[in-house]
């Protein structure tokens, strides 16, 4: 735990005083004849020349050990990898309901539940450095040494080799139709 002082501004609409850093955050969120509309903050508003009042002793919260979650994390609906954890559960928030995703997947899932790989340059997984849990799709479709026809898996580089040569041989148009389909 650590404290910090902190210049307190008078709001110019109100009798409130605000830390600095929250004076806007204060303006936008009121909603009054003096502030205008909640979510909007008047035009003739500037937060940098408000005037200091005093200071305040805020107590700041750091933890022992920050995690920034660096690792790749790889969404088993899609089989696109999110850099660290904020990452993939801001790609779920955004993406709940489309594709095969469900609706409410950022509520049914932590990041941890799903895998989080190593991952090159182009994007292939090169290592499983955790295998998440049993609640999320397989992980094994999206593994580039992983095969199962019988199943319906195909390894990405089969399928990118497969429209290679189809764009050789039959045209672009059917390349674009069949990366659109399997990739």
């Amino acid at each position: 735990m650590r404290t910090n002082s902190e210049t307190t501004v008078q709001c110019p609409y109100c009798d409130a005083t605000a830390l600095k850093r929250g004076i806007h955050s204060h303006v936008f969120q009121s909603d009054d004849a003096a502030h205008g509309e909640r979510y909007e903050v008047p035009d003739d508003f500037d937060a940098m020349e408000t005037e200091e009042v005093g200071e305040e002793e805020v107590r700041l919260n750091y933890p022992d050990q920050v995690d920034l979650g660096s690792s790749y994390y790889l969404d088993t609906y899609t089989g696109k990898a999110y850099d660290g954890r904020r990452g993939l559960m801001i790609h779920l928030s955004s993406m709940g309901g489309q594709d095969n995703i469900p609706e409410d997947v950022a509520e049914r899932h932590e990041a941890d539940d799903f895998p989080r790989v190593e991952i090159d340059d182009d994007g292939n997984i090169t290592e499983v450095l955790s295998w998440g849990s049993n609640d999320v799709p397989p992980l094994e479709p999206y593994l580039p040494w992983f095969n199962d026809s019988e199943r319906g898996y195909i390894a990405k580089a089969d399928v990118k080799e497969l429209i290679e040569e189809v764009e050789d041989g039959t045209g672009a148009v059917t390349a674009d139709i069949l990366r659109e389909k399997l990739l």
